[in-house]
């Protein structure tokens, strides 16, 4: 997951990523700051939430990530309506989600506008094998998660559908 997390982070300055569960947040939380970063990504400071952190946790985490300038913040349902984030400008999902719902919560946190704001990126979980055709099943499943954020941005907006023929 990391080269997919540097890559955003390449066109990004702060991002939310949303993770399956307490597990998973803690795993790819570990992975990416014991790894050495990648020269052609500026440093940036990583942080995580979930309901299983002591006291003040959570709290002390989203007040670093919102004063922080570039950062990262794995979190497990916590963030994802009612919480404004200014300076947000992604959003990473780390695993597929399938509320409607939940998927346009999400999706909404980077995009409100603001003087200045650099452009907001959504990261979508899609992986590619490309030792595989791109009509094999495991292509066409891995894509399948897609379904969901598609289906929830075309009941918001009816006209995406037409962009996604002819952008």
């Amino acid at each position: 997951m990391n080269p997919y997390l540097y890559e955003a982070m390449q066109r990004v300055d702060k991002m939310l990523v949303f993770c399956r569960n307490i597990k998973h947040a803690q795993e790819l939380y570990d992975k990416l700051t014991s790894a050495a970063l990648p020269r052609e990504v500026a440093p940036f400071r990583v942080y995580i939430a979930h309901s299983h952190l002591a006291s003040g946790g959570v709290t002390s985490a989203l007040a670093s990530f919102v004063n922080d300038k570039r950062c990262v913040l794995f979190n497990v349902r916590l963030f994802q309506e009612g919480v404004e984030i200014p300076d947000l400008n992604a959003v990473f999902f780390a695993a597929p989600r399938y509320s409607s719902r939940d998927i346009i919560q999400s999706i909404c946190r980077p995009l409100n506008k603001i003087p200045g704001k650099p452009s907001s990126f959504v990261f979508l979980p899609a992986v590619y094998d490309d030792t595989c055709s791109e009509s094999h099943p495991i292509n066409l499943n891995n894509f399948a998660t897609l379904v969901p954020f598609t289906d929830a941005l075309m009941d918001e907006d009816p006209s995406l559908f037409e962009y996604m023929i002819d952008p």
